[in-house]
């Protein structure tokens, strides 16, 4: 699998997704498939999260291990910054009571949530709703047992050049936990998607 990265869970910002424990470290994994190193096409739809002790020592760099050609993501450090986070329409919370507005009516809602999002640049989520473009990855990945509202999100990452992430046509990856998995601390049993475009 792909090593997508860490977040000390100590270094989040008080009261930023409360239901995550709050000692150790959150490692994010998926797995990707290519032609050859760069030209990603698939992936996505395996994701691993490891939470791990973290002792006094320090972390340290390995080198990837040279049997394998995985997606090496280029080394950046991640800047944890708040913003305004709105479900998009198809969303079952809100969906309910949009249901009687015409699809057309839909834009200065999308507009909106594009507007507050503040910035074209990719724009990778620890929690917060989905960005998700076409359909809710939920809906179509992750309510065959659990009910969709039952599902978080807990990472997106976007299709990112400077970062190496560049998967599928414009992929972006989402990786749900269940609600109740989610206070408890518990990471293994995920749905993982890739949407492209």
């Amino acid at each position: 699998m792909a090593f997508l990265g860490q977040v000390r869970l100590a270094e989040l910002p008080r009261g930023y997704l409360p239901e995550l424990p709050r000692a150790g470290l959150l490692s994010f994994f998926t797995d990707v498939e290519g032609e050859d190193p760069g030209s990603w096409l698939t992936g996505g739809r395996c994701s691993t999260v490891m939470r791990l002790p973290l002792g006094r020592g320090r972390l340290e760099r390995r080198a990837t291990p040279r049997r394998q050609r995985p997606l090496v993501l280029r080394s950046a450090r991640v800047r944890l910054r708040g913003h305004a986070s709105l479900p998009a329409s198809e969303d079952t919370r809100v969906a309910a009571p949009l249901q009687h507005i015409a699809i057309s009516d839909f834009e200065p809602w999308f507009r909106f949530r594009e507007d507050l999002r503040g910035t074209r640049e990719p724009l990778h989520h620890l929690g917060g709703y989905a960005d998700f473009g076409q359909l809710d990855p939920r809906r179509w990945e992750c309510s065959r047992s659990v009910p969709v509202t039952k599902w978080r999100l807990l990472l997106q990452v976007e299709w990112d050049e400077p970062l190496g992430f560049m998967v599928g046509d414009g992929g972006v990856l989402f990786v749900h936990v269940r609600e109740s998995d989610l206070r408890a601390g518990r990471f293994d049993r995920l749905c993982s998607s890739l949407e492209q475009g």
